[in-house]
């Protein structure tokens, strides 16, 4: 009876295979890790480019003295060009001409989007203090985007993004709209 208890005493003691089960425990671990940080890196990049979005939209057009049509679409296929290869649909901008009064309010003088309705001119817009001072204007540039997941498995609803970015005219008190 005592012989054939041995064997059971041997497989308590028995070591080998213990590498392969604990590979095989930490395995998904591994696996969510990977895809999670992959996730992490792109979400960072979508934004990153949002920001730059609108850094640059504001940029273009506050170095014009005026802005017509045609150029405003050249702009906003700039940014078109700058997300890439994230897909535009999912996001939008919306640049606008803020003029602040000799009382210092500030209007929407005009706007103009992409992928969402424009701010409608002459409403009221408030802006932090000292961006744009009385008698002055500055172009504001909003952008959003939803980065939904490549894999599926995570942010299933999708993370939005967004941002703002206040430029002042270089060349003029204000850009006009043509």
């Amino acid at each position: 009876m005592i012989r054939k208890l041995v064997p059971l005493n041997r497989f308590g003691k028995d070591a080998s295979g213990l590498s392969a089960m604990e590979f095989a425990l930490i395995l998904p671990a591994m696996v969510m890790t990977f895809f999670g940080i992959g996730e992490l890196s792109t979400w960072l990049q979508a934004s990153s480019r949002m920001t730059t979005v609108a850094s640059s939209i504001a940029d273009l057009v506050a170095q014009d003295t005026a802005i017509d049509d045609t150029e405003m679409n050249n702009i906003m296929g700039c940014a078109r060009a700058i997300l890439e290869p994230f897909n535009p649909a999912n996001g939008w901008v919306r640049v606008s001409s803020i003029v602040a009064d000799a009382s210092g309010d500030t209007t929407v003088a005009w706007s103009d989007a992409l992928n969402t309705s424009p701010r409608a001119e002459g409403s009221a817009i408030s802006v932090p203090a000292g961006t744009v001072t009385p008698g002055m204007s500055v172009i504001f540039t909003e952008v959003s985007y939803t980065y939904t997941s490549t894999y599926g498995m995570f942010l299933t609803s999708g993370a939005t993004t967004t941002d703002e970015f206040y430029a002042k005219p270089r060349r003029s008190v204000s850009v006009d709209r043509l």
